[in-house]
């Protein structure tokens, strides 16, 4: 399998395997998401084969943020780790903070459209991060981090990081 996706300049490189992102991770500071792919096709025991390649890599648990669309594995990942757990989320919810909860995480990934800072407060109350996914634009950062989320899931980091620290520094008080 390649990971060109149809760009030029990338034909014929591969898909890393999991264990050679963590290697090369390892020595770095960075956390890193592994998001377990697993809401449409079930994978038997991907939840333990994810959790013992963490730890051959020797990542501490720290770094680590385990994520899935789904409920089910969410709930066994929860159960089995004490690595944080995330719930991963695009429709709208009824009541997802009570749902994530239930769930066992401490930590949300919705999608951008619909979220509010009443959602991001409630969370933080509940000591549960919040990550929404893909905020790209810029005037959707400045709304996500306005909205005081504890990251955002991106394809423009550099932007992102701009936009944070312009958020940032408004609102710092001045005196």
């Amino acid at each position: 399998m390649t990971a060109s996706a149809g760009h030029r300049g990338f034909a014929g490189v591969g898909v890393p395997r999991l264990s050679e992102v963590l290697e090369l991770l390892a020595p770095s500071q960075l956390r890193v998401n592994i998001e377990l792919k697993n809401s449409v096709v079930d994978y038997p025991g991907l939840e333990e084969l994810v959790l013992e390649a963490v730890a051959e890599a020797g990542l501490p648990g720290e770094r680590v943020v385990l994520s899935s669309f789904s409920v089910e594995s969410v709930r066994q990942l929860a159960r089995l780790t004490e690595m944080e757990v995330a719930w991963v989320y695009g429709r709208p919810q009824l009541r997802p903070l009570a749902h994530a909860l239930a769930l066992g995480v401490r930590a949300i990934h919705p999608s951008r459209r619909g979220l509010t800072g009443g959602l991001v407060n409630r969370a933080h109350g509940k000591q549960v991060a919040v990550r929404p996914w893909v905020v790209n634009h810029p005037g959707r950062l400045r709304r996500m981090f306005a909205l005081g989320v504890d990251a955002v899931f991106t394809d423009v980091p550099a932007l992102a990081r701009a936009i944070r620290a312009e958020v940032d520094a408004a609102a710092r008080p001045r005196g």
